[in-house]
C-alpha cells in the first residue's frame, strides 16, 4: 500500500472529533526536526487534503513518524501501531523495528526530498571498511 493510501486509511479511521484533534496537534512542534504545519493550510481541508499537506510538509516517511506520534498523543495506540506496522511492513522492515534504516554503502543508495521536506540520514550498519560519500544537491 501506498503511504499517502495508508495515512488516509489511517485518518478515515478517526471519528471526526478524533480528526479535528488530529489537524490541531498538526499545528504544533510534535517531532523536534519538523515544523509545525500553519493552521490557514489546514482550515476546511478534508483528510485526503490534510494527507497531501502533511506529505508535502513533510516527506512520506516523517509524515508517517509525526502521525504515529500524534496518534499516540492521543491515546489511540491501536491506531498508531496499526500505522506503523503497516508502514514498517511496505517499507520492508519487521514490524517494531528501530526506524534506522540499515544500508550497504557500497551498494548505493539515492535518497532525495521535495523543496521545503527533508532527508534522514541513513545508519550504516556492518562490518564494511572504506568512504561513505554523502553528496547534497539543490535545485
Amino acid at each position: 500500500m501506498l503511504v499517502p493510501e495508508l495515512l488516509l486509511e489511517t485518518l478515515q479511521d478517526l471519528t471526526n472529533d478524533d480528526y479535528k484533534t488530529f489537524k490541531w496537534y498538526l499545528t504544533m512542534k510534535i517531532v523536534d526536526s519538523c515544523k509545525p504545519i500553519p493552521r490557514c493550510k489546514l482550515e476546511g481541508q478534508d483528510r485526503m487534503d490534510t494527507v497531501s499537506c502533511m506529505i508535502d510538509s513533510y516527506g512520506e516517511a516523517i509524515a508517517v513518524k509525526v502521525s504515529v506520534a500524534i496518534l499516540r498523543k492521543m491515546n489511540v495506540n491501536n491506531i498508531a501501531d496499526d500505522l506503523q506496522g503497516k508502514f514498517e511492513a511496505a517499507e520492508g522492515r519487521t514490524p517494531g523495528s528501530s526506524g534506522s534504516s540499515t544500508l550497504n554503502p557500497t551498494a548505493g543508495a539515492t535518497m532525495s526530498a521535495q523543496q521545503g521536506g527533508m532527508v534522514i540520514a541513513p545508519t550504516f550498519t556492518g562490518s564494511s571498511t572504506g568512504p561513505v560519500n554523502i553528496t547534497i544537491h539543490q535545485k
